[in-house]
């Protein structure tokens, strides 16, 4: 049986102190302010873009743009093939996202 549960160590105490104390250190100063992308549909849509790379990071057993990279150098017919993927993905939305805007701005 796989065990991929990650157990709570010093890496997520790190993040967590790292959060927590900048938090508290902008608190204490009165720097505090909420930063955000322009609209919150682009939040919302960065946000869903990180979720589905965790998802996919834990489904594919870890990151696989670094399984990629380290397949490359073994010349694994696998790790080609799923590194253009990777590319040909991201060209893909990169278009579909321009042509949404300039669409929109044609509309207006």
């Amino acid at each position: 049986m796989a065990f991929s549960t990650i157990l709570a160590g010093v890496g997520i105490g790190l993040i967590l102190g790292v959060i927590l104390g900048a938090a508290a250190a902008s608190l204490s100063k009165n720097e505090f302010t909420w930063q955000s992308f322009n609209t919150p549909k682009q939040t919302g849509r960065y946000f869903l873009g990180a979720a589905l790379m965790g998802v996919g990071g834990v489904l594919a057993g870890g990151c696989t743009v670094g399984a990629g990279l380290a397949g490359i150098a073994s010349l694994s017919i696998a790790a080609i093939i799923e590194l253009a993927a990777i590319a040909l993905g991201g060209w893909a939305m990169r278009a579909l996202l321009a042509e949404k805007k300039s669409t929109a701005i044609g509309a207006h």
